[in-house]
């Protein structure tokens, strides 16, 4: 007997989120065939419609983002043109297969994966209205398209609170059709250092690689403010290189994730001040390190830094308060260490794969459910 089958649709790697979730997918639905499908590697074999995308994308955003891979990559997929041809693409693949399908499952809000008849999944950490992460002007159908989707799905699963609450008020979704079961970490760790020495060094770390939309600028000027008060204070910035020169100030560029885990283990306090965040997975995974955690009143950080208890929040963009912040918890090792502790109970308690998993069951089940006859 044929087995029902699951589709999974993603566009690429999103972090390691589409790994994880899709693994959690086959682990909690060993009954059904799950099938994973990438657009984005669908519609890289066809160079005209890539051309053609380029295209576009230079017309509504302007030629100068073709000459930044970063925005020419993201750019690329927030576009009307590619949205209807991956989804197009889909649709042409799996309609025929459709009476066999019992869900599709897609993340991200970049395309439109429904087939007829079939329940449609979509997880997301944010929508186009709900972290604003740039000043851009989006094209007013790639807006619409984005509108159609989350208004034909028949639940979608959000990673932050922030994103529930637009869909409900900006798009006009019922509050029990959006679901909030956050995001996992990356990293499994069993290191456990609650030393106070460790709290006691003063080291700061970042990790980032949008220097810019994680707040940089703003951590390296709240850094400076504090160097006369704590002339022992460092700060690490991992993951990019801006053009920093302080004899505090070490900066890695891109290194490998065990790297990344060594510069967690050594740190006492990390700091994200992030303009825009959807859902920070890199502050769940220094929490899950036993770092309390200095971030901003933006996108997914109130969800995943308590306030006061694992970590500190400031407005985005306020240096000032990013560097008292951060003084208060140089200056009081303890307390940096009982957060630090803290923000590691919750990273297992609530950023943690299996539990994102088994709160997705009831709400894929019920979706199957209602579509058998």
């Amino acid at each position: 007997m044929t087995k029902r089958k699951i589709l999974f649709v993603r566009l690429g790697h999103f972090s390691f989120t589409n790994r994880s979730l899709l693994a959690q997918i086959r682990k909690r639905y060993p009954d059904h065939e799950i099938i994973d499908f990438d657009v984005k590697a669908a519609i890289k074999k066809r160079p005209l419609e890539v051309l053609i995308g380029l295209t576009v994308e230079a017309v509504h955003y302007g030629i100068g983002v073709l000459f930044d891979a970063g925005e020419r990559h993201g750019y690329f997929f927030k576009n009307p043109y590619v949205f209807e041809r991956i989804s197009s693409h889909f649709r042409e693949q799996f309609a025929p297969l459709r009476d066999e399908i019992d869900l599709v499952v897609q993340t991200q809000g970049l395309f439109n994966a429904a087939l007829p008849g079939v329940p449609l999944l979509v997880y997301t950490d944010y929508t186009l209205r709900s972290v604003r992460f740039t000043e851009t002007h989006f094209p007013e159908r790639f807006q619409a398209q984005e509108v159609e989707l989350y208004h034909r799905a028949d639940a979608i699963a959000v990673s932050a609170s922030h994103a529930k609450a637009t869909l409900v008020q900006d798009y006009g979704c019922a509050p029990d059709k959006v679901h909030v079961v956050y995001i996992g970490s990356n990293i499994e760790s069993d290191f456990e250092n609650f030393s106070l020495a460790r709290y006691a060094a003063q080291k700061i770390c970042f990790v980032g690689i949008e220097w810019d939309r994680k707040g940089g600028e703003y951590l390296v000027e709240a850094f400076l403010q504090l160097t006369e008060q704590f002339p022992d204070a460092s700060l690490t910035i991992v993951g990019c290189t801006p053009a920093v020169s302080h004899p505090k100030i070490r900066t890695t560029g891109k290194i490998s994730p065990d790297e990344v885990k060594e510069i967690l283990k050594e740190s006492s306090i990390f700091c994200l001040p992030s303009i825009v965040e959807p859902s920070s997975v890199a502050v769940i995974e220094a929490a899950t390190y036993g770092l309390p955690v200095v971030g901003t009143l933006t996108g997914g950080f109130p969800d995943a830094i308590e306030d006061g208890v694992s970590g500190l929040l400031v407005p985005i963009r306020d240096s000032r308060s990013l560097a008292g912040a951060l003084g208060a918890l140089l200056a009081d090792p303890q307390r940096a260490l009982e957060m630090g502790r803290a923000a590691r109970k919750r990273a297992r308690e609530t950023f943690n794969w299996d539990i994102v998993g088994a709160k997705l069951v009831p709400v894929i089940d019920s979706l199957m459910s209602s579509a058998r006859p």
